[in-house]
């Protein structure tokens, strides 16, 4: 996901996607589940280059959409506890309701001119119309068969609260 978002962080010698390719074409495995968060976040000449690459395959796209509030609460969170934030919560959101990462009909259309519309599965994030957890959600969907067997994973990246999270911006 960085290589095709063109991030800093990206760094080649831990692999590439050409490499990745090689490496699934070279493969005795069937199937092949890939991800990255960042994938919600590239372009249409991005997504274009990756289905580029992956055409000898037949490729099915997952992403997971929850409310679009509790998304923006979701960014605001993570950019202010990181100190990259010193906006209200109410300032914030006003910029964000016209960006891409929230108009979700956009960043389906996106995937579906490069992959076929018919190849995106849309799950909702929210836990009451998960199957479970959304570890074993995405198994099912996955048809990874004996799911209900696998462990939780831990719990990481929980958000802090909107007390620590406005006691942050106070001192940046």
């Amino acid at each position: 996901g960085w290589e095709l978002m063109g991030a800093k962080v990206f760094d080649p010698t831990a692999g590439t996607l050409k490499e990745l390719v090689a490496e699934i074409e070279n493969s005795d495995y069937a199937n092949f589940i890939i991800t990255s968060e960042s994938f919600s976040l590239i372009g249409p000449q991005s997504i274009h280059r990756l289905a580029s690459e992956v055409t000898a395959f037949s490729v099915k796209i997952l992403v997971y959409l929850r409310r679009q509030d509790q998304f923006m609460q979701s960014v605001w969170s993570e950019v202010t506890k990181k100190g990259n934030n010193s906006e209200s919560f109410t300032n914030w959101s006003r910029s964000m309701q016209n960006d891409s990462k929230v108009n979700y009909e956009q960043l389906i259309q996106n995937w579906g001119v490069s992959f076929g519309r018919e190849n995106i599965i849309v799950r909702p994030f929210e836990s009451i119309q998960l199957h479970g957890h959304i570890y074993h959600d995405f198994l099912q969907t996955c048809g990874i068969p004996g799911f209900e067997d696998f462990p939780f994973p831990a719990k990481s990246n929980v958000s802090p609260s909107f007390t620590t999270l406005e006691l942050i911006r106070a001192i940046i």
